[in-house]
């Protein structure tokens, strides 16, 4: 469960026992105010991104994930619906984490998350959840484009050597 795994990186959990309204969550781990984010931590905790794996790439022996979130964010915004503005919201607090990291050279943990289409089994959505790990190696913010959002994270060279 992915509240596991932010646990598991050092981000306080505690808060996740009680919904938005104040009221006790009758289960943290399914709390939606915090189990669908993609980003968490900042400030004086780790940081911690989930990123699909089909989204990752291999370059020059790197495993790397290039993304701009904030020209997502700006498309979702164009189509305007509850799911897009949250999709939206999700990706600047994603956005917005990772330029953090950068600025500050901080490392960070990644969820890889992952799921199996197979759409002879009738199984939900392609973009559902089946699988999620978290991640041993650090990764870093190697490049972060401040005019236009380009991001570049890579997984630890370090740690790839070393296994």
């Amino acid at each position: 469960m992915i509240i596991d795994l932010v646990s598991e990186c050092g981000i306080d959990v505690s808060q996740w026992s009680f919904k938005k309204n104040g009221s006790k969550a009758k289960y943290p781990q399914s709390n939606s105010r915090f189990c669908y984010e993609w980003a968490f931590g900042g400030d004086t905790e780790p940081y911690l991104f989930c990123i699909w794996y089909k989204s990752l790439k291999s370059i020059n022996e790197s495993v790397c994930f290039r993304v701009n979130l904030r020209k997502k964010a700006s498309e979702l915004d164009k189509i305007p619906s509850p799911v897009n503005k949250q999709h939206a919201k999700k990706s600047r607090r994603f956005d917005k984490l990772l330029e953090t990291a950068f600025k500050t050279a901080s490392p960070v943990r990644v969820v890889i998350v992952h799921n199996e289409h197979h759409p002879s089994k009738n199984l939900p959505k392609e973009r559902t959840v089946q699988y999620r790990m978290l991640d041993e190696a650090n990764w870093y913010v190697r490049s972060y484009d401040s005019n236009n959002g380009d991001v570049n994270l890579e997984r630890s060279q370090e740690f790839a050597n070393k296994s």
